[in-house]
């Protein structure tokens, strides 16, 4: 990025050809382009979605724990953002009770508790909660943690 910024400064400068622009605007183009693709899956995962494919449930793990060690770091939003587009991929590739999106449904209000209403929050952790004892019985470990932040 200090790079493009060096020549975009040093275009003002010097005189530069056509050619030059074309791979300044090509340039510009695919950092932008790396940005957006990298807000839906982490630069690291994309090669491993190209190899084994999205529906891959190896791959959607390491999205869902890339999404939690954002937010472990501190950067909620792009994690929220995350978790957004995963769990309509893991209903899609898993089912809406497989425990792996029931955990992605789990995390996914907690990281967004600090921007939503109360009344909300309740609602969506009452269904979730009803959802996750229907799913893996009432003495899981995960339908457990669901009453608990529901009490909570």
């Amino acid at each position: 990025m200090a790079g493009l910024l060096v020549a975009m400064a040093g275009s003002v400068v010097l005189p530069i050809d056509d050619l030059l622009w074309y791979l300044l605007g090509c340039a510009v183009t695919l950092t932008l382009l790396v940005r957006i693709a990298h807000r839906e899956v982490p630069f690291g995962l994309a090669p491993a979605q190209w190899r084994l494919g999205p529906d891959d449930e190896s791959l959607l793990r390491a999205r869902l724990a890339s999404a939690v060690q954002c937010a472990q770091q501190g950067s909620t939003g792009p994690a929220v953002e995350q978790l957004e587009a995963l769990v309509p991929d893991l209903a899609a590739a898993l089912g809406d009770d497989h425990t792996l999106t029931l955990q992605a449904r789990f995390i996914a209000p907690q990281l967004r508790s600090e921007h939503s209403r109360v009344p909300d929050r309740v609602a969506a952790m009452e269904d979730l909660s009803e959802e996750m004892n229907a799913a893996l019985g009432p003495g899981d470990p995960e339908a457990l943690a669901a009453r608990i932040v529901l009490a909570e």
